[in-house]
């Protein structure tokens, strides 16, 4: 089964990039493996970083996407022996209302990767710093996340798996890594299934629970509740019916625009007739 890992965090200059493109290069170099880098990051650093220039609509995500070209045809080789490339462009950003608008565009991506998906042992995708359409979609393709947290003198890695997708109670795993203590925060309708019994401590607020972990390696269960999930939905609903696309806008006010001239016309003639 090929693995697809996608790097991601919400905050930007965390390593995500580097961490992506030297994932790649190690799985192919060392490993032998064949390894397709999926860049959906906008600012395109893992395309530019892999000596391509992002410039192309058709060869990138970008085409892939708005169903300008197959999968198969935008993937590019690398200098890196095993090492292939799904680029970025630099409009990519531009393909974020599209996927919003459209039924189930949040599997896009999960859907063209299934084309190629055989092809590879490893899939690696490199998310933006945003938890926009194109980073849920990263999310949504991949079966496996890292989130790379570095700080100021510490080196802390979560590795987080999780089952995406689902509309009712579905089980998470949390893997945690770390060589210094870890503060984790659960909302009130997330709900840990199994607890490390060598925590330092568990404090319930009115938030939630925040678990304070000792440095070591931690493998927590939990689960959203359907409440939480539903209010995301209805939450997304209620957005799409606030924001008419901008074609529906242009169409409204060229309707308004005509009708006004119509009883424009209208009343000229009715005045003309009664002179």
């Amino acid at each position: 089964m090929t693995r697809v890992i996608a790097i991601s965090n919400r905050k930007g200059g965390t390593g995500k990039t580097t961490t992506a493109v030297n994932l790649s290069s190690a799985f192919a170099i060392f490993y032998r493996s064949k390894v397709l880098l999926v860049d959906v990051d906008s600012q395109a650093n893992a395309t530019i970083s892999l000596g391509i220039i992002p410039n192309s609509p058709d060869r990138s995500v970008f085409g892939v996407l708005n169903g300008r070209t197959k999968v198969r045809d935008a993937i590019v080789g690398t200098e890196v022996p095993n090492l292939y490339l799904l680029p970025s462009y630099v409009n990519l950003s531009k393909v974020e209302p599209v996927l919003f608008f459209k039924k189930d565009g949040e599997y896009l991506l999960e859907k063209f990767l299934e084309e190629v998906i055989n092809e590879f042992e490893f899939v690696i995708i490199d998310c933006p710093p945003n938890i926009g359409m194109m980073g849920l979609s990263a999310l949504i393709a991949a079966n496996e996340v890292i989130i790379p947290m570095p700080g100021p003198g510490k080196n802390i890695t979560i590795e987080y798996t999780p089952y995406i997708g689902v509309l009712s109670n579905g089980t998470l795993q949390l893997v945690v890594s770390s060589n210094y203590e870890v503060n984790l925060q659960m909302a009130n309708d997330v709900l840990p299934t199994s607890i490390p019994n060598n925590i330092e401590g568990f404090q319930k607020t009115n938030s939630g629970v925040t678990l304070t972990l000792a440095p070591g390696n931690y493998v927590i269960n939990f689960i959203i509740t359907a409440q939480t999930t539903q209010q995301a939905i209805n939450q997304r609903s209620a957005t799409m019916i606030r924001k008419p696309t901008s074609s529906y806008v242009l169409l409204y006010y060229t309707v308004l625009i005509i009708a006004v001239v119509v009883l424009a016309i209208i009343a000229l003639m009715i005045i003309r007739g009664r002179r």
